[in-house]
């Protein structure tokens, strides 16, 4: 009999560490081992990247990512690049839209916004609501624009 309960009590702890994490286990009060642990950054965009090149756009060399969200499919994300210094880019005005071949808003023109710690511009753009077979991401930066072909999902 004694067995028994000694098995029973040995038999209740361990399912009752198991369900805890174990005895060793950090409570979910713990404080995060670096400052971006536990939250997921503002920055990231979730959904299907797609790497659309780098042109010439002034004297930068400007690369962009067109950023598709199944769960949001009015709206594309572009990531702009401009492979300037963090300091450097802080003043820039950097625009986009979706345009046919010509720069022709299909979209409304967007002031994308810096962010600094990713130095990057991050652009939302409206999808045209009848998505044609052929559009552009159009980058704008001090009066210089490029497009950048874009197929849109």
């Amino acid at each position: 009999m004694k067995n028994l309960i000694l098995l029973l009590l040995v038999l209740v702890s361990v399912i009752t560490l198991a369900a805890c994490g174990g005895a060793n286990a950090p409570s979910n009060n713990a404080a995060p081992k670096d400052k971006d642990a536990g939250h997921k950054d503002h920055h990231e965009h979730e959904g299907d990247r797609f790497e659309l090149g780098k042109k010439k756009i002034g004297d930068m060399d400007v690369a962009v990512v067109y950023i598709h969200n199944a769960k949001e499919p009015n709206e594309a994300v572009f990531e702009v690049n401009t492979g300037l210094a963090g300091d450097k880019n802080k003043d820039l005005k950097v625009t986009v839209w979706i345009g046919d071949k010509d720069g022709k808003e299909l979209s409304p023109k967007k002031t994308a916004d810096y962010a600094k710690d990713h130095n990057d511009f991050d652009g939302h753009c409206e999808v045209p609501k009848n998505k044609p077979a052929e559009a552009w991401a159009w980058v704008e930066i001090g009066g210089n624009k490029a497009g950048y072909e874009l197929k849109l999902k």
